[in-house]
């Protein structure tokens, strides 16, 4: 199935006092795109991890939880992204590009089953943005933040800008990857640029 793109949309974009006009720009920039949208968990995780904290839940209790929270926030994306839908395995994303609209992958169900993806807080949403992009063929992944970093983002052990397990999933994955500021016009062109500016290439 070929993705010309998977958008992880941060879920830090929530908080955003332009977040609705974030939705209605990218829901703008993906159209007549291959392109797969996977949510972060932004305040649903949040909660999950206080949960954690809270009730010391196991590694699988939570590792489960945060990804129910990716599928909660990606209703919320589903609703306000003009021209989205909801998906959850390959067919529905079909389905959904048939009909001309943007398919806003749940994953829970789909993840469910690979067992290769550790069970950890090291392991958010962008991993898994990785994963599936490299489990789809996506020819690039781009990873929406609500900042962008300064200076050099090539070396990410240590980085604050994806979770530690994001350098081991990059390494199996064939593609381009984009460090975008979520908060700008997202362009799929030649080069992935944010508001007219060139975002970051990661690899």
């Amino acid at each position: 199935m070929p993705v010309e793109a998977v958008i992880k949309f941060g879920g830090s974009l929530e908080r955003l006092p332009q977040f609705l006009e974030i939705c209605s720009n990218l829901g703008k920039s993906l159209q007549g795109h291959k392109t797969v949208i996977v949510p972060g968990g932004g305040r649903f995780a949040d909660e999950v991890r206080s949960c954690d904290r809270r009730w010391g839940l196991t590694a699988f209790t939570s590792h489960r939880m945060a990804i129910l929270a990716m599928e909660q926030f990606g209703y919320v994306l589903a609703e306000k992204i003009p021209n989205s839908a909801v998906t959850y395995d390959e067919r529905d994303m079909l389905k959904a590009w048939t009909s001309g609209k943007l398919p806003v992958f749940l994953p829970y169900g789909w993840l469910k089953t690979k067992n290769e993806i550790p069970e950890s807080w090291d392991v958010t949403s962008d991993s898994l943005a990785c994963y599936i992009a490299a489990a789809f063929g996506a020819s690039t992944l781009i990873l929406l933040k609500d900042n962008m970093p300064e200076g050099d983002t090539k070396d990410l052990s240590g980085s604050t800008w994806v979770d530690p397990m994001f350098v081991q999933f990059l390494s199996r994955y064939n593609g381009e990857v984009w460090l975008c500021d979520g908060k700008d016009r997202l362009s799929l062109k030649k080069t992935v640029t944010c508001g007219g500016r060139r975002c970051f290439r990661l690899k």
